[in-house]
């Protein structure tokens, strides 16, 4: 059984919704001055478009994370867009946009690009027509992956009522089966913790994965209460990374979150906290 030797065995990076009140230079200079080893870009518009990208940024981005010696992450638009939605004219630009984060994500040299799965876009839409319509986009969206040579990982949800979240360890099993099957392609999990912790014991919820994970963000909770710095909630880190080293994990450790004003101290106290994780196990 594989098992870890401590901190060296994980990469540890930090999302820029983590240090989103600071412009995308700045985050990825504070990232570095902490101590991080990956950087996670965020591909919504507000930020950096991906149907309009100018070029000479996304090379002057390369060369910065290469000269820094920052791995890259990127994660599609999520805020307006739905893979599963009823409206044709949204999932259309959902997965177009998709498509166009993939190619950026190349022009970068990403180690991998995360999507969040669909989800039941008005009440009246069946859990049937939420697994079929996410399934239809997602290989449309990994076919263009593989034809371009870009990894993909998709994200497990938080539990919403009513929503028919890919959520469970069973949904998550299910839509990457399917979509391996159809595509021919492997496709990884991005295991989000705080997501699976509204489900079940985050430890648990691993065990009974039976995909690959390649990709983990990290944020702690209380409650209904997401997303809070590493260390403020009421997970056990230590035992959730203790699950994670059964399993022969060679992607990025995502520090994941956003607490206004607070932004430098929360992606310090996450790069310290889980550090410290890390070295005892």
């Amino acid at each position: 059984m594989w098992g870890c030797s401590g901190l060296n065995d994980f990469t540890l990076g930090v999302s820029h919704k983590v240090l989103w009140d600071y412009g995308l230079v700045r985050a990825i200079d504070l990232a570095y001055r902490i101590g991080f080893k990956a950087f996670e870009l965020l591909a919504e518009p507000r930020v950096i478009d991906p149907f309009s990208v100018n070029l000479n940024l996304i090379e002057n981005l390369r060369l910065k994370f290469y000269d820094l010696g920052l791995r890259v992450s990127v994660h599609t638009a999520h805020w307006d867009v739905n893979l599963a939605s009823l409206n044709p004219y949204v999932r259309r630009l959902s997965i177009q946009f998709a498509k166009a984060t993939l190619l950026m994500a190349k022009l970068l040299n990403a180690s991998v690009v995360v999507i969040h799965p669909g989800e039941a876009s008005t009440y009246g839409m069946t859990r049937r027509q939420v697994e079929r319509l996410t399934l239809q986009s997602l290989e449309e969206i990994v076919d263009y992956a593989m034809d371009i040579g870009t990894n993909i990982a998709i994200e497990n949800m938080e539990f919403k009522s009513n929503k028919y979240t890919f959520c469970s360890p069973q949904d998550v099993n299910g839509l990457i089966s399917s979509i391996e099957s159809l595509s021919g392609a492997r496709v990884g999990l991005a295991l989000n913790i705080a997501h699976a912790s509204t489900v079940m014991n985050p430890g648990e919820f691993i065990d009974e994965l039976n995909v690959d994970i390649s990709h983990i963000y990290v944020s702690d909770v209380i409650g209904d209460d997401l997303y809070l710095p590493i260390g403020d909630g009421m997970l056990d880190f230590e035992e959730i990374f203790r699950s994670l080293c059964t399993r022969n994990f060679e992607g990025l450790v995502i520090v994941d979150g956003y607490v206004p004003k607070k932004n430098y101290e929360t992606a310090l106290k996450g790069f310290k906290r889980l550090s410290e994780v890390f070295s005892n196990l």
